[in-house]
């Protein structure tokens, strides 16, 4: 009988859990690694007395608990709409207690694509991101909206850089733990191993690398659990 294959999980930090048990449900080892922490940032601003927002964008579940802050102090916010990246961030935001319009989008990028559809021109509209990217506000700006951006979680690479585990496949989450893989002192041969992708963006950024040998790089269609489950046993059926 042969081994069973494992994939080294990276991320979402504050999804590892489920996507190990993703692993598992597929019928492969699940080692979880963390390339990054995340850490919180006060979100201090002021919304302006005079602004009605349409919309409140949320890309990570990582801003549900600043959002959840801010309403606190703002109570109307819990009356705005919001359009999320992913259902794993859609369920936390509804049992945070926020209403989710629409269907969720697979990355910023289709999110940006959908709002410029549905909201109205010069739209109002609240986007609490993490620190590393601030794009999709200015696509939203370069399409006539006035966006809020306050940064509440900076992204920082993990203190660990104890080798990885050799395994089958790992599996990235995020642009930014694909760099701070890139950072890692004693990374191993990826010749045979495959990289999976959450998601557009981050197959991009493992894409950009040249030097990077993964055998393959394959991406979620959504980014859920249950669809990396999906992938891992179309993979075993390929190869068996």
């Amino acid at each position: 009988m042969s081994s069973p294959r494992t994939v080294l999980v990276t991320g979402p930090v504050r999804g590892l859990e489920e996507y190990c048990a993703a692993v598992w449900a597929a019928d492969w080892v699940g080692l979880s690694r963390p390339l990054v922490v995340i850490e919180e940032i006060d979100p201090a601003f002021e919304l302006p007395s005079d602004t009605a927002l349409e919309r409140i964008l949320i890309t990570s579940g990582n801003a549900v608990a600043s959002l959840d802050q801010l309403a606190s102090k703002f109570l109307e916010l819990r009356e705005v709409p919001c359009s999320v990246v992913g259902e794993r961030t859609r369920r936390v935001l509804e049992e945070t207690g926020f209403t989710v319009d629409g269907e969720s989008a697979r990355d910023a990028s289709e999110l940006a694509a959908r709002l410029a559809e549905e909201l109205p021109a010069a739209s109002s509209i609240l986007w609490p991101r993490g620190s590393l990217s601030d794009q999709l506000a200015v696509d939203l700006r370069t399409r006539g909206h006035w966006v809020l951006d306050p940064v509440v979680y900076r992204t920082a690479p993990s203190a660990d850089s104890s080798p990885t585990h050799d395994t089958n496949a790992v599996f990235f989450a995020s642009p930014s733990a694909v760099r701070a893989w890139r950072q890692l002192p004693h990374r191993r041969d990826t010749s045979q191993t495959i990289a999976i992708a959450i998601g557009a963006t981050t197959h991009a950024e493992l894409a950009s690398e040249t030097a990077e040998s993964f055998s393959a790089i394959l991406t979620l269609a959504q980014p859920t659990p249950e669809e990396l489950t999906r992938v891992l046993r179309e993979l075993s059926n390929s190869e068996s």
